[in-house]
């Protein structure tokens, strides 16, 4: 039998009677999977090539169908870390079925683990998730605690992906006791880590649903959990781990109102950030420092946090980190608007649409590839019946990605509460209309009175109706929906074309007398609102911004009059 250098295997090179070829080969492959997939995935196709010739010849040789079945198997995993999806879940099906057929448990698991995260990746979660359960129940069945613990971790991922966080908990708390048994301190690190993100994203909910006080627990249990999790990731000297527990350490303190405790994290994960080859997390560290200062806002945290902010762009652009960009950007113009350089706070609000849009656009694309790879890997499977349910599918996954990439575009552009032009929109809005020429163009900016007492005493549910219904009062007296946007909590913008100073004025009385007399009591007995309005020329000024601040200081001094009044 001739000797076999499994790291120079390919597709010929292995006779077809060489078991121990084979395996070396498979072996080899196996062992390329993390490092050089590539490599891995040509190793293991020679191996599965004289495998299927061996098993041809030997169709009743177990040890040839159990050849068969792993270089199936190696070669669908090296395709997996490839990312080379609806071929991985096609081969690792194909070793699953081969390892069904002799009765090889351990191999069957295996295989279906790797089935299932590959079907997970292409977006087919549910499907996904049946393999790694069933993974799970053969590794139960044949007492093979440490798979099943890995079974457990990946099923309490999906589950998370899922949003069904207190599932994922409880799968994360099965595979915990195992793990601590075996002394394996890297994954009882993970165990705990995952459950402490899963309670950041069960209080993320919790609050999106406006239940502030069932969120307020699980981020105290998150903070609990990753402060555990943080000295034995330390002991595994991994330091990706070791940042990925500081940011869901940050995470839970942020949300629990701990913002000191959140920036020592931040900081700490920041300094990790600058020993790991890649930079998104350099540039995502400094943004999310930057957020917890610019939420802290101390002496001096506006400053940090434009330069962090900075920072983290130039890391973006210089390495093309496209993903990462557009909040980054989105936050960086945010701060550019605290600190009073408009100018430079729109240019950045119209980059961050930019990117945004080139996102979506990507974003689409790669569905269409996810989608397609689970269309071949069905016809792989099940021939479908005819080309017309084939014209079907396929014309109906289009009108899919076409309408969520129109959704997309659309929550882009609009304030989801109230159906106006989200700021950035408004703004691209009006400097089109500043552009055709400032002749008899006003603007207007408009703060709803005393609106934190709303919400403290009807409750956020009633402060919600209320952004809604002055809304609808500022557009019916506007009379063009585009021209109308919020700005953010409770102010509202609007630009408009009137013939003289004095119908300007009588417009925006009109507004506040629409909100003042509007039936309230609909909404709350007993409930009255008003607003103050600021408005101004734009033919007095030499820029937007400028004029933004006109009508903002007006508004102001209408507040300062007393409430309930325009000024202009």
């Amino acid at each position: 039998m001739s000797s076999v250098d499994p790291g120079e295997t390919g597709v010929t090179d292995i006779p077809a009677n060489s078991h121990a070829g084979i395996a070396a080969a498979v072996e080899r492959a196996r062992a390329l999977r993390n490092s050089d997939p590539t490599q891995g995935i040509r190793i293991a196709d020679g191996a599965l090539a004289a495998a299927q010739r061996l098993a041809s010849i030997h169709p009743d040789d177990l040890p040839a169908q159990r050849l068969l079945a792993d270089a199936l198997a190696a070669l669908g995993h090296c395709e997996r870390m490839s990312s080379s999806l609806a071929d991985a879940a096609q081969h690792s099906s194909a070793a699953v079925s081969v390892y069904e057929a002799i009765g090889e448990q351990r191999g069957e698991a295996m295989a279906r683990t790797q089935w299932g995260i590959a079907l997970v990746q292409m977006g087919d979660l549910t499907g996904g998730l049946a393999q790694l359960e069933r993974s799970r129940d053969i590794s139960v069945a044949l007492g093979d605690r440490r798979s099943e613990s890995d079974a457990l971790i990946d099923i309490g991922v999906v589950h998370n992906m899922l949003g069904d966080d207190a599932s994922a908990i409880a799968f994360y708390q099965q595979a915990l006791p195992i793990y601590e048994q075996a002394n394996d301190t890297y994954h009882v690190a993970t165990c705990l880590n995952n459950m402490a993100y899963a309670h950041v994203c069960w209080g993320r909910r919790e609050l999106d649903g406006g239940r502030g006080d069932s969120a307020s627990p699980h981020f105290s249990q998150a903070s609990s959990l990753a402060a555990r999790a943080l000295p034995l990731a330390r002991e595994c000297d991994h330091v990706d781990f070791v940042a990925t527990c500081l940011n869901t350490l940050s995470l839970a303190r942020r949300h629990s109102g701990d913002l000191d405790g959140c920036m020592a994290a931040l900081r700490e994960q920041l300094a990790i950030s600058e020993q790991i080859v890649g930079h998104r997390m350099r540039a995502v560290c400094r943004a999310t420092i930057a957020d917890a200062l610019l939420q802290r806002n101390n002496d001096g945290d506006a400053s940090e946090a434009l330069h962090l902010l900075t920072e983290a762009d130039e890391i973006c652009a210089a390495h093309q980190l496209r993903e990462s960009h557009p909040p980054i950007v989105e936050s960086l113009a945010l701060a550019l608007e605290r600190s009073g350089d408009m100018a430079a706070a729109l240019a950045a609000h119209r980059r961050f649409h930019s990117l945004q849009m080139q996102i979506n656009s990507e974003t689409a694309e790669r569905e269409a590839r996810a989608l397609e790879s689970r269309l071949r890997l069905v016809r792989t499977e099940a021939d479908l019946d005819s080309a017309r349910l084939r014209e079907q599918e396929l014309a109906t996954l289009n009108a899919q990605l076409n309408a969520k990439q129109a959704e997309l575009e659309r929550l882009a552009h609009i304030d989801p509460l109230t159906g106006l032009a989200n700021r950035r929109a408004w703004l691209q809005e009006l400097a089109s209309e500043w552009a055709a020429g400032q002749q008899g163009l006003y603007l207007l900016l408009l703060d709803i009175d005393h609106f934190k007492s709303i919400n403290d005493s009807w409750g956020h549910a009633v402060g919600d109706a209320v952004l809604q219904r002055v809304a609808r009062c500022v557009v019916g007296s506007i009379g063009e929906p585009r021209a109308t946007g919020r700005f953010g909590g409770e102010e509202f913008v609007a630009w408009c074309r009137v013939d003289s100073r004095e119908t300007m004025a009588a417009l925006a009385a009109r507004t506040l007398q629409a909100i003042r007399q509007s039936n309230w009591d609909e909404i709350g007995a007993g409930l009255r609102v008003t607003a103050s309005l600021g408005w101004t020329a734009a033919t007095r000024h030499a820029s937007v911004d400028a004029a933004l601040s006109e009508a903002d200081r007006r508004m102001y001094d209408a507040k300062h009059a007393g409430r309930d009044q325009a000024m202009g």
